[in-house]
């Protein structure tokens, strides 16, 4: 089986930025959660499975965090809120290109564009 190369996502990383993006810019940890189970026919993610993916894709810099305010019904802490770089949403577009391009050139030919069909603004 061929490895990805250092600079391509996993299939949960890939699934993380996508929600990132459609969450942007309320994007932290439980709501990357629901998100994927919200869109992932309620496949469960388990919360350090997804911290340890958002730890990735930082170190290749595909995403960034910064914290939120603090709040009162948190007790005082703050969110650690998450959004896509400039990197980050050229490889989602990429990955979504080749999806394309795989499916039309498959029996899915003209099933449905992903990154159309998915409403996704990859355009920064």
């Amino acid at each position: 089986m061929p490895s990805r190369q250092p600079s391509e996502p996993s299939t949960l990383e890939l699934k993380i930025m996508l929600v990132i993006i459609r969450q942007h810019p309320h994007a932290y940890g439980v709501s990357i959660q629901e998100g994927l189970a919200q869109h992932g026919n309620g496949k469960q993610h388990a919360l350090g499975s997804i911290y340890a993916a958002l730890e990735r894709l930082e170190e290749k810099r595909f995403v960034k965090s910064s914290l939120g305010a603090p709040s009162a019904e948190r007790g005082g802490k703050r969110k650690l809120y998450f959004e896509l770089t400039t990197v980050g949403s050229a490889v989602v577009q990429n990955c979504l290109n080749t999806f394309d391009a795989l499916r039309t050139s498959s029996k899915l030919a003209g099933v449905y564009s992903l990154s159309a069909n998915l409403g996704l603004n990859l355009r920064k």
